[in-house]
């Protein structure tokens, strides 16, 4: 295109600049009102008309990222246009995509996600077998892709729920509680968490299918079947309960228990079985922070055999009477013998008998009858 000069602008201003007097010289009054064709001819402007089909062959002013620089480099035809206009279309709905929740670290900060990733402590081990007994692993139905750890408890254990809320810097303000069935719970929902619960056996729908895991000694696996006892174990008795009958079957095994297996009919099949109490009473002084209401010690073989030696007679007769020398020498001279022989559920003749075999003295006859004549006189 042909550039033109300001100074060339006035020049052409100035020739045409023109009075009243040269208009009136110029003109045919009678017969043409027009002017001159030599005064008014305006040269006409040079230019080039610029076509829409001109800009498809020149690159467009895009600013991609360094991926995309191939094609801004190239000749964009009506359908490298198309092209363009999918990418950024694709770009666009990309920036929409929600980022990943983040609702565990906002509402448990502080959580120890990793704390199941290594079993090495006697306190991990044990919240290992109590939720291998109250806890489970829960797949979201609409994301597969998420799990969660679930735990739900009576309400009367629920120390439980805040020691263990405790131990991996769970928030206590999401305790959930379920007052029609007197429940409460605790559901978390962190990937890496149930990953690793996963990897030592804690798998989804695992009641019929859980096996005796596999720790570094044996005041692990202790603390490990103590937080199962506490979970699924029967308080009074040393009787755990579960689904698997392989999980029951390894602790037979692994523990050299003689006691049977006994199945359990109900709303689900499952196993009852006995530890013991000397295995039990290992347990309890393996692993001190467990539920107190269940912490009850057993006599052992040995304990029976001396308590039942200590209870029979010359001959090998089991002796009646349980109490022992000092506390009959006492209760004599304290109430009559008949009320001892009552409490006992012995007769007044084996009391004397034991008088007389321990050399105990005892009140002359009618002693209680004079005292209480004595004391309704008083």
């Amino acid at each position: 295109m042909k550039e033109h000069n300001d100074n060339e602008y006035k020049d052409e201003e100035n020739k045409y600049d023109i009075n009243d007097e040269d208009v009136t010289e110029n003109y045919d009054l009678e017969n043409d009102f027009e002017p001159k064709d030599e005064i008014f001819n305006f040269p006409e402007p040079e230019f080039q008309p610029h076509y829409e089909d001109d800009y498809l062959d020149k690159p467009l002013n895009i600013n991609f990222e360094p991926r995309d620089e191939e094609i801004s480099k190239r000749e964009h035809s009506k359908e490298k246009k198309e092209e363009i206009i999918s990418l950024i279309k694709s770009k666009c709905e990309s920036s929409l995509i929600k980022k990943k929740s983040t609702k565990p670290r906002i509402h448990h900060p502080n959580l120890k996600d990793d704390y199941f990733k290594k079993i090495d402590t006697k306190e991990k081990a044990y919240w290992l077998g109590f939720i291998y007994a109250d806890g489970c692993i829960v797949i979201d139905k609409r994301h597969p892709g998420t799990r969660r750890l679930t735990i739900r408890i009576d309400k009367k254990d629920e120390i439980l729920i805040n020691r263990f809320a405790k131990a991996i810097r769970f928030n206590l303000l999401y305790k959930k509680y379920e007052e029609k069935n007197n429940i409460i719970g605790i559901q978390i929902g962190n990937k890496k968490l149930t990953r690793d619960l996963i990897s030592h056996g804690v798998i989804p729908r695992k009641s019929k299918k859980i096996e005796l895991p596999t720790l570094l000694n044996r005041k692990l696996d202790l603390a490990f079947l103590l937080g199962f006892f506490d979970g699924d174990g029967t308080q009074g008795t040393t009787k755990i309960t579960s689904g698997s009958k392989k999980f029951v079957e390894q602790i037979k095994t692994k523990y050299d228990i003689d006691n049977k297996i006994h199945p359990k009919y109900g709303k689900g099949m499952g196993y009852d079985f006995y530890l013991g109490g000397e295995l039990f009473n290992e347990m309890l002084d393996n692993y001190k922070k467990s539920l107190g209401r269940k912490r009850c010690r057993f006599s052992t073989e040995n304990e029976r055999i001396t308590n039942i030696r200590k209870k029979v007679w010359k001959g090998g007769h089991e002796r009646k009477l349980k109490l022992t020398k000092e506390e009959l020498e006492n209760l004599v001279w304290k109430i009559p013998k008949t009320v001892i022989a009552k409490n006992n559920n012995v007769s007044d003749r084996t009391i004397g008998k034991w008088c007389k075999t321990w050399d105990i003295n005892t009140p002359p006859r009618g002693y209680w009858s004079k005292k209480d004549v004595k004391e309704g006189r008083e």
